[in-house]
């Protein structure tokens, strides 16, 4: 794994804790608000992405974003969605779209459905830009809960500098970082 992967891993797992621990749900803008920027002020470069979720268990029609690293990987810094198994990401309508067979346009209850996937995906589309957009104004662009925000700031600031210390004493030993659910 590179630096920065591990960097937003370290970050990414510490965040589900506090979620799992604090049953936070339907908070993934403010979480991509809070990662992108501390992956931004550690010099990372990453963006703000829409996502239509799949996963063995179920399909997150509501919405979502995520992180993209610079290299195309994806971290997801919501614990609700990143609990999934086999989760499958997709930030690109026509690229969703196409995985389906026509006939399954055909009915009207499935019209309805990906109508709304569609809806939200615009919808989250435009967060993530703004989250993006935040970088030139330097101001945290698009937090939907500061009271969530600020408490696991708060937790993060507390456990991070642990995290940190064992992922540098492991980089100098050359071991590898397990991916963030291990954390």
């Amino acid at each position: 794994m590179s630096r920065d992967m591990d960097i937003a891993n370290i970050f990414a797992g510490l965040m589900h804790r506090y979620q799992k621990a604090n049953n936070v749900e339907n908070e993934c803008v403010t979480n991509v608000q809070y990662l992108f920027d501390q992956l931004h002020s550690l010099g990372i470069k990453c963006k703000a992405s829409p996502a239509i979720v799949m996963s063995e268990d179920e399909m997150i029609n509501k919405g979502h974003v995520v992180i993209l690293l610079e290299d195309g990987s994806v971290i997801d810094p919501s614990y609700e969605i990143a609990r999934l198994q086999n989760i499958q990401y997709y930030d690109n309508i026509k690229v969703f779209i196409n995985m389906f067979h026509k006939e399954c346009f055909e009915d009207e209850e499935t019209k309805d459905v990906f109508k709304d996937i569609i809806k939200h995906f615009i919808s989250f589309n435009n967060l993530a830009n703004r989250i993006n957009d935040s970088l030139q104004t330097g101001k945290t662009a698009v937090v939907c809960d500061n009271k969530h925000y600020n408490k696991q700031a708060d937790y993060m600031d507390i456990h991070l500098s642990f995290y940190f210390s064992k992922y540098l004493e492991n980089r100098e030993k050359g071991e590898n970082q397990e991916k963030s659910g291990c954390l």
